[in-house]
């Protein structure tokens, strides 16, 4: 019996998105996506209420979020970690409503009386 054997590789997305200068490891990330909504203003069909009364408006929502995680260290008991990510509606039929939202965390992780980095 003959054979012949060729080198197989993979590749993981993290390894495709993920970035390393000196301690940092850097992963940048991205999500988009399309939602619709039959009432984006919340309004109310009971005319008792004022401030909601009025027909119920409808769009449809796309949504894109890039954002970035750093991390400072080698393990995931001793870590320090930053991430910040935005979010961006486009409405479709309501432009003037699109909006964005900016998040952001500092997250610690010591277990140990060491902390190395």
């Amino acid at each position: 019996m003959i054979g012949f054997g060729a080198p197989l590789s993979a590749l993981e997305s993290e390894d495709l998105l993920h970035y390393r200068v000196g301690n940092v490891n850097i992963r940048p990330q991205f999500t988009g996506g399309m939602v619709y909504n039959d009432n984006i203003f919340f309004r109310s069909d009971d005319t008792s209420r004022q401030l909601l009364a009025g027909p119920r408006e409808g769009d449809l929502i796309n949504q894109i979020g890039p954002g970035v995680t750093f991390t400072l260290g080698e393990n995931p008991i001793n870590t320090l970690s930053f991430s910040y990510n935005y979010l961006h509606r486009f409405y479709a039929d309501h432009s003037d409503v699109s909006s964005g939202d900016h998040a952001a965390a500092l997250l610690a992780a010591v277990t140990s009386g060491k902390v190395r980095v």
